[in-house]
């Protein structure tokens, strides 16, 4: 089976004055990252976690006038949204379920992988069984991990500007508009 790649397009919008307004177009800043779709959104593809915090909710009919046009120029593909409030209340160290392979340095998280030639066979249904193999002073993880820990740098920074919004206008008046295609 082949399996394409997924991409996540969309806005950072804000309420003001009773109307959401874009303020950060997301396509250049996000790059693909499947654990970070299904902790959000619930979208299971390569990588998918055990929960998630706001699941697929669709378009939402109030959305910016930005959004809009940029959703229906795609074509309408499935969509959702999530709020500020509702990722600021997510308990982060939340032990998640992931199929990834997370590697470890100093315990900074340096990569995560399907697989890794790194590891023999012997090493890898090891580390299936157990959930953690030290080797070569990285450590492998698999299984449950800290829902922080799937953050990617891309995924820091753009829920860092949603904070610097919501110090502004309010958690509830900041939102993630999201399609995958």
């Amino acid at each position: 089976m082949v399996r394409m790649g997924l991409d996540i397009y969309g806005w950072v919008e804000v309420r003001y004055l009773d109307k959401w307004w874009a303020v950060v177009k997301i396509d250049n800043i996000l790059s693909r990252n499947y654990e970070m779709f299904s902790l959000l959104f619930g979208v299971d593809r390569l990588g998918g976690v055990n929960m998630t915090i706001a699941g697929m909710r669709g378009f939402p009919d109030d959305a910016s006038t930005e959004a809009e046009r940029d959703y229906q120029a795609a074509e309408k593909p499935p969509a959702s949204w999530i709020t500020y409030e509702e990722i600021e209340n997510f308990d982060w160290n939340t032990e998640v379920e992931t199929d990834y392979i997370h590697i470890y340095k100093d315990g900074k998280l340096v990569g995560k992988v399907f697989y890794t030639s790194r590891l023999t066979e012997d090493e890898l249904k090891e580390l299936h069984e157990k959930g953690r193999l030290e080797k070569g002073g990285l450590t492998y993880i698999t299984g449950k991990i800290r829902a922080k820990d799937l953050l990617s740098r891309d995924w820091e920074i753009l829920l860092d500007l949603m904070g610097t919004l919501a110090k502004h206008y309010g958690s509830k008046n900041v939102r993630l508009v999201v399609w995958f295609d």
